[in-house]
């Protein structure tokens, strides 16, 4: 089971990507260093909650998305098949 930073991590990531991101490009948005985005996404790094407030206003998703459960962030796509796509071949169910 993943800890709590993975999951942000794996989900910024899943999001970032389905947006077809860079993660500079989505450092650049937020203002977080394009190194510390990595270790966000790596998840090897705490972040505080003025953070996630950024990333979620810059992947325009609730603050709570960030955290779900891959499964249940499916629907915070804006019906982009990409993510389910990118998930189901990460083998997450």
């Amino acid at each position: 089971m993943a800890n709590v930073h993975e999951t942000l991590g794996r989900n910024v990531r899943l999001l970032r990507e389905c947006r077809g991101w860079t993660q500079a490009r989505l450092a650049e948005t937020t203002g977080i260093s394009p190194t510390f985005m990595m270790h966000i996404e790596r998840g090897t790094r705490g972040v505080s909650l003025d953070t996630v407030e950024q990333l979620a206003n810059a992947l325009s998703v609730e603050i709570g998305v960030l955290f779900e459960s891959s499964a249940d962030s499916r629907q915070h796509t804006g019906g982009q098949d990409t993510y389910s796509t990118e998930m189901d071949s990460a083998g997450i169910p």
